[in-house]
């Protein structure tokens, strides 16, 4: 078997690109306090955004934030509060767009290639170096080439295209609503319940028009950076595939994978149904094209919201101790994780893949756009902290305290490669959190610290902090990649292997000399 190297995506383009994000915003705001029980804020954010890359410049405009808070006081003692605010917030984009979107980022994808040898044996130079040869008996992208048994027909390619706005797209924003109350009780005591409740409501992505079936197909992706929606109508829609015998005459696209028995996606893997049949896309070769058919498109409206119920009881410090109390039940549901993807790790704000494909006809893309717990979703989140100073006696200047913190666990996913990019961890296979969760964790704390006094204005202070003082140590992630990255169904051998536990116990010790 050779030795080869396969890169998956790489970047000849420039070192640098000369890019710039100009923010400008104004905002007013204003209070009144209407009498002893009611006060009433409100205020109005204007934004704008000018993001600029080598070839071309977009102006997010006609942004507006608006704010409104209501407090009231119910006996006017200034010791209970009932309160509820609505914010809106604008998300400024990274330049991460403006350098690959906006800039024609020269990429290569798929290269595998591998050392001159002799006789199966790696020609090794005497300064230790390689040689690499590009033609065919070192280059693999040739689908001649054989890679332990399996036909390798990864081809090579460059990219340099930019991506271009479409008009009116604005700037991604969240809308969040808070409602409680705030009691205190006495002795520096209050006692606290909130009700918080956030939703995306508009996102920045970059999209097409194509389906995955039609992008292995051969149809050719086009992309639009653009506010997606359900009625977002930008492109040429794809006429439902036709499936014939393999052979048979086409008159438009033909799915091109060449495995056996049928068409199949970038893994290799059959559509399902399809044995000994093709695809024959009807308008494969104007689908996707930019432009508006009355007709949408056929992406989903992105769902990202976070509901919250949250109870605290606080002690401020006072007669030498102080407390902290706080538990959270909450909800984080949608399809749409925003800027940064847990998944499969994507950082690429406002152009990640989840928009470039429709849904298409073969559920290649699995519960990609169904809504369900997202990766961070912990239901119930529990806090506990406990602080005492000695202020007389032989332990005078001696404080002792612990912490407790418990959360639930995560939602496990069934993660499969994308079918067109080959990229692991994109397709979320039945449903959101399928597979369970995994464990409760959370850890036991203890501080100590002592403060010896050295002189008027001098002292040491020592310290000792125990981190998960029980060693408890649960599963807190595990590997949910089914598939590795261009290869068949269930080819991680890892899938479902932990990857990551809760830290053991450690210490801490300090010594701090103050002056």
């Amino acid at each position: 078997m050779p030795v080869f190297l396969t890169m998956v995506r790489g970047e000849f383009g420039p070192p640098v690109a000369q890019t710039e994000g100009l923010y400008y915003a104004a905002y007013a705001n204003d209070s009144w306090v209407l009498n002893k029980h009611f006060t009433v804020n409100a205020g109005l954010r204007w934004e704008q955004y000018r993001m600029t890359g080598v070839q071309q410049h977009y102006p997010f405009v006609d942004n507006w934030a608006p704010r409104l808070g209501v407090v009231y006081d119910p006996w006017g003692d200034r010791k209970s509060k009932f309160y509820a605010n609505f914010g809106r917030y604008n998300y400024q984009m990274p330049l991460d767009a403006a350098i690959r979107s906006l800039s024609a980022e020269l990429d290569m994808f798929a290269l595998d290639f591998a050392p001159a040898s002799t006789g199966g044996v790696v020609n090794v130079n005497p300064n230790h170096s390689l040689n690499i040869t590009p033609n065919a008996a070192t280059m693999l992208n040739d689908p001649s080439q054989v890679i332990g048994g399996t036909t390798d027909s990864a081809i090579f390619s460059n990219q340099a295209a930019t991506e271009g706005f479409s008009p009116g797209t604005r700037m991604q924003y969240e809308d969040e609503w808070v409602a409680g109350f705030e009691r205190e009780i006495g002795h520096g005591m209050v006692v606290s319940a909130r009700y918080i409740d956030r939703r995306l409501k508009r996102v920045v992505e970059d999209v097409s028009g194509v389906s995955p079936e039609g992008a292995v197909g051969g149809e050719i992706q086009q992309f639009i950076i653009t506010n997606p929606s359900k009625s977002t109508d930008l492109f040429l829609n794809e006429v439902k595939p036709i499936t014939q015998p393999a052979g048979a005459a086409c008159a438009g696209l033909v799915n091109f994978d060449s495995i056996a028995g049928g068409p199949g996606d970038a893994n290799h893997n059959l559509i399902g149904g399809l044995a000994g049949q093709q695809l024959c896309f009807p308008n494969g070769a104007v689908a996707g094209s930019p432009g508006a058919d009355g007709v949408s498109d056929g992406f989903i409206n992105p769902v990202r919201n976070y509901q919250a119920m949250e109870l605290e009881l606080n002690k401020s410090f006072a007669h030498g101790w102080l407390m902290r109390f706080n538990y959270r039940l909450a909800f984080f549901r949608g399809n749409y994780e925003g800027a940064f993807r847990n998944d499969n790790g994507q950082t690429d704000p406002s152009i990640s893949s989840l928009f470039d494909f429709t849904a298409g006809n073969f559920n290649l893309l699995g519960n990609q756009f169904a809504i369900g717990p997202l990766n961070t979703d912990r239901l119930n989140t529990f806090n506990a902290f406990f602080s005492y100073t000695f202020d007389h006696s032989r332990v005078k200047g001696l404080t002792l305290g612990t912490g407790l913190r418990l959360q639930s666990g995560t939602p496990i996913n069934e993660l499969a490669n994308h079918p067109v990019y080959g990229n692991a961890g994109e397709v979320p296979i039945g449903g959101r959190g399928s597979l369970g969760r995994t464990d409760l964790s959370g850890a036991a704390d203890l501080h100590a610290d002592y403060v010896f006094k050295m002189g008027e204005r001098s002292r040491i202070r020592f310290g000792t902090d125990l981190f998960n003082i029980t060693n408890s140590q649960p599963i807190t992630r595990v590997d949910q990649f089914r598939d590795l990255s261009f290869s068949g169904a269930n080819s991680n051998p890892d899938f479902l292997a932990p990857n990551a536990f809760q830290r053991s116990f450690n210490a801490r010790f300090s010594a701090r000399w103050e002056f």
